[in-house]
Formats: C-alpha cells, sequence, structure tokens
C-alpha cells in the first residue's frame, strides 16, 4: 500500500515538472533550500562533535594528572599466586584532595639465579579492582581523598613464563586515575 503511494507521489512529481515551468523552478528551489540546510546541518554536527571530543580529552587529561605518585603511597604490597593466576594486593592510602578511581600497574617478574644477570620472564600491565569499581564506571571510586584502603587487581596469567629458579618481582605505577567529577 505505501510502496504504491510513494509511487504515485513520484510519478506526480515527474509529471508536473515535465509539464509545468513553475513546478519545476519551486522544486528546484525546494532543492537548494534542502541542500543548504543539510550543509548547514553537518558543519554544525561536525563542530559538535569536535567540542565533545575535545571536552572528553580535557577530562581524561585531569583524570590521568589529578593525583601524583608523591599523594598514594603504597604499602604491604604483595604478589601473590591463585592458581594459574597472579593478583597484586596491598593497602593504599590517598593523601590527594581528589578520589582515586584507578591504579594502573606493570608487573615483572625476573629470573635472578646467584652469580647470574637477572632475565625477565614476565610482564603483565594490571588496573586496580573493587567492590565499589569496575573499568566501566570510572565515577565510582576505590579510595576517597583522605582515606585507606585496601587495593586489590585484576588476574594476572602471565602467559608462556618459564618457570624461574630464584623469581624476583616488581610492580612500578604506570598510571593513577582520579575519579570522574
Amino acid at each position: 500500500m505505501y510502496f504504491l503511494a510513494g509511487t504515485l507521489i513520484v510519478i506526480a512529481i515527474i509529471f508536473f515538472m515535465i509539464v509545468s515551468r513553475g513546478f519545476r523552478l519551486l522544486a528546484l528551489g525546494l532543492l537548494a533550500v534542502a541542500g543548504v540546510g543539510l550543509v548547514v546541518l553537518l558543519a554544525y554536527l561536525r563542530d559538535e562533535n569536535e567540542a565533545r571530543r575535545q571536552q572528553m580529552a580535557r577530562q581524561e587529561q585531569a583524570a590521568t594528572t589529578a593525583i601524583s605518585l608523591d599523594d598514594i603511597p603504597l604499602s604491604d604490597v604483595s604478589l601473590t599466586k591463585e592458581g594459574s593466576s597472579w593478583t597484586l594486593k596491598g593497602t593504599v592510602t590517598n593523601n590527594s584532595k581528589f578520589d582515586l578511581a584507578a591504579i594502573r600497574f606493570l608487573v615483572t617478574i625476573r629470573d635472578c639465579p646467584p652469580n647470574e644477570a637477572c632475565k625477565t620472564v614476565g610482564q603483565e600491565s594490571t588496573v586496580t579492582r573493587g567492590d565499589s569499581y569496575s573499568i566501566s564506571d570510572r565515577d565510582r571510586t576505590v579510595v576517597p581523598a583522605g582515606q585507606v584502603r585496601l587495593f586489590q587487581t585484576y588476574l594476572m596469567e602471565f602467559k608462556n613464563m618459564p618457570p624461574a629458579k630464584s623469581p624476583k618481582w616488581e610492580y612500578k605505577i604506570t598510571e593513577i586515575r582520579a575519579a570522574s567529577r
């Protein structure tokens, strides 16, 4: 039914464009106005998208620079193996003025036999997790400003890690993320 009505309308428009000079001019004028409107709309949407992108970049910059490494001392940090997975655990104190949302770590395991140079046998990046934090919800916090909390990271697998005779591990904080405001 709609197809038939649409076909009849198109045929009528074609007919009137052929037989009526005034209708042709009106149709071309409306087409030109619609074209200009489309160009203006696309320019507006492009500007809005660019403004949104810049706002997100500013928020990302603020989230990753608001808290310094000196503001979040860690203590009692341990690397534990649970089955085939590993977890970094410890205590974090948030001495900053901002709520802490996440800490990203680079954990490295080295084999350091006596009288030999240490060799890296495993390395993996991980991020803190908690009951009040998930990667998709960055507005929730792990540690409110001025408070202390236990932290735990997501599981790490250290795939293809060979057995180590004298394993030693270390961690490095690679990113500190403040909660969005």
